[in-house]
């Protein structure tokens, strides 16, 4: 799967990339809102991990601006802490999960799995 990871914290991106590549993946890191634009138009990913803030622009507009851009394409939410509103706000544009950083290698294993389920579907 090509995999969109947008964050503006480098060295988790980098661990999270590392994570996807090491499951077999094509991970693409995005350290801005833009870049994030850009890169999806390019590599038209199958699921992207986006942090809920992010330099130039909040990851909650991201998750809309990729579900039009890119038709089928499952996102993830991400946070610094877990907040109540910012996981409905997340859920109302689509997330198929939201979850708190750092991201566990175990939870990812998961996201994942469940992932190529419901594309094997």
């Amino acid at each position: 799967m090509n995999i969109l990871v947008a964050d503006g914290d480098s060295a988790h991106a980098g661990m999270l990339s590392e994570c996807l590549r090491g499951l077999g993946h094509d991970a693409f890191e995005a350290a801005s809102f833009d870049d994030a634009c850009d890169m999806a138009a390019q590599i038209h990913p199958d699921l992207a991990f986006v942090s809920w803030e992010l330099p130039g622009g909040p990851g909650f507009s991201l998750l809309g601006l990729l579900k039009a851009a890119v038709p089928g394409i499952l996102c993830v939410a991400m946070a610094g802490q877990n907040e109540r509103e910012r996981e409905l706000l997340a859920r109302k544009h689509g997330v198929i999960a939201y979850i708190c950083k750092p991201v566990e290698e175990k939870i990812i294993c998961a996201i994942i799995g469940c992932v190529q389920r419901r594309k094997a579907l």
